[in-house]
Order: structure tokens, then sequence, then C-alpha cells
């Protein structure tokens, strides 16, 4: 028959295993719900990109691209450097300064564009002036977004072609900024519309254009009033869907 002693004993190591089993549990639950929030945050990170995250990727602020989780504008960034730079108008270019074609030769091949000098007479003024005076002649692609746009005209991509390097430019200027300019009647409705980059983030950086510009890949219409728009793609968008990041701009025809 066994004793007090034993009886005492067999009742604190049932005790134990039953507080063994629930710090188990415990621990079990936890590490469960964490690996769920880790797949949740994963599946959210992975997930197909919405017009505001689009739109944010096209966005750089003092040298770091806009992605909605890595700049705070009120807490970051006080003035980006850009906004320092002078302010050209449609006064500070010549009246030769338009036309109605360019023709960008890629290392891919060649990409001729409509330039919507009636719309947008100033963002023309502006890329007929950089390329009669070969800025972008030597320049590399350095963004790509499959579905979205390619986006070129950077200077300081002239030196390398290196995609990674590549990836982390985008907030080169040609000396000076550019107003905005919203043609009437422009969308970015279709693949092939040309466009000015800019820093303008929810209307915190007005004219901040210069001498980058995309093409947009897919209709992306949430854009429109946000980026200037002068010009659309009438022959090579087989060329244009086929550039990587580190392609060159060989140079760019004036007609």
């Amino acid at each position: 028959m066994p004793t007090m002693k034993n009886f005492l004993q067999s009742s604190l190591n049932r005790s134990a295993v039953i507080i063994l089993a629930l710090v188990l549990m415990a621990c079990v639950a936890v590490a469960a719900a964490n690996w769920y929030q880790t797949r949740q945050r994963a599946a959210s990170t992975s997930s197909t990109a919405t017009p505001d995250t689009e739109y944010a990727q096209l966005q750089f602020v003092d040298g770091q691209e806009m992605n909605g989780t890595n700049v705070t504008l009120s807490a970051d960034v006080n003035q980006p450097p850009a906004m320092l730079l002078p302010l050209k108008t449609i006064s500070d270019f010549d009246a030769t300064d338009s036309a109605t074609t360019a023709v960008i030769t890629t290392s891919r091949g060649p990409i001729t564009l409509q330039l919507f000098a009636q719309q947008a007479p100033l963002t023309v003024a502006n890329f007929v002036s950089l390329a009669r005076a070969h800025f972008y002649d030597g320049l590399h692609i350095h963004r790509v977004e499959p579905g979205f746009v390619v986006q070129m005209g950077d200077p300081l991509t002239r030196d390398t072609t290196d995609p990674a390097t590549l990836s982390t430019m985008g907030t080169g200027y040609p000396g000076y900024r550019l107003a905005d300019e919203f043609g009437p009647g422009l969308s970015h409705d279709q693949a092939g519309i040309v466009s000015m980059a800019n820093i303008n983030a929810d209307g915190n950086y007005p004219n901040s254009g210069g001498s980058q510009f995309f093409i947009t890949l897919a209709p992306a219409t949430y854009l429109d009033g946000r980026h200037a728009i002068f010009g659309q793609v009438t022959d090579g968008l087989d060329i244009l869907e086929k550039l990587q990041v580190g392609d060159e701009i060989v140079g760019v025809a004036i007609k």
C-alpha cells in the first residue's frame, strides 16, 4: 500500500507534468502566432503592386527611393537638394527647341516618339534641348519595372553598366529643375506614354522634373496630373519591352 509520502510525491510529479505540458503548449501557440504573422507579412510584400505602391516607386527623395516604408516626408526629409536648383520655364528655352518626332536609339534598337509640342511645349522644349546637346548620349537604363515603366535619363548613369549600381540611381539632374506641365487631354492610358519623372509626392515637391523620363509598359492613369506627359511611342514598342537595366541610350535624334 502506498504511503502518504509516496502519494504526495506522485501528486507533485503529476502537477509538474501538467505545468510542463501547459508551458509547452503556450510556447507552441506563440511560435504558431509568430509564424502566421511572418507569412502574412511575406504575402503582403510579395503581392501584386497597387497603383499607390507603383506611383511611390517612381519617386525619389534626397537619394532614397520612395517605397512607403523607408521615408517619412515630415521626419526624414527637409528639402531635397534638387529643390535648390534653379527652375526653368518656357522663357528659358529657344523658340527652335520644338519638334514633333524623336528617335531614341538604344543598344537594342530604335524607339520612335511623337512629341506633344502643342499640349506640352515646355516639357518638349526641355527634352529637345537636352537631346540636341547630346545630353542623353551614353546614358544607361537604370530602372525597368515589367508591366509598369522603363525609366532613363539620369546623368549619373553615364559611367556604369552594372545593374546593381544602376538600380540604386535615379537622383541625377541636368543642373536645373523644370516646372510641371499637364497638357490638356493627355493621359497615361496605354503603353508607350512618355512622361517626366519627378520627386513630387502628394504635392510636397512640385516643379521637380529634370532630365529623367519614363515610358509606360501598360496603362497607368493614376499617374495623370502627377507626371508631365510629353510624347508617345509610335514605333519600337517591341524594343521598349526588351530593354533591361544597363542597356545604353546611344543617342536621341530630333526630327
